[in-house]
């Protein structure tokens, strides 16, 4: 098994959530950004929005 970490734009968020499905299914372990109800990082406040980013840099390391 292997630990994938996706990293992506918001506005692919469709295409990160099919190859998200399609490397689990195959056996493997994905991080990627939370499925959050927003369509957009800009609908964040700032605080929220570095906490995300961060949040994200830690599942890449």
């Amino acid at each position: 098994m292997k630990v994938i970490t996706i990293c992506g734009s918001y506005k692919f968020k469709k295409e990160m959530i099919d190859i998200a499905e399609k490397l689990t299914l195959e056996g493997n372990c994905v991080l990627m950004p939370n499925e959050l109800s927003r369509n957009s990082k800009d609908d964040y406040t700032l605080e929220e929005a570095l906490m995300i980013d961060k949040m994200h840099k830690e599942k890449i390391k």
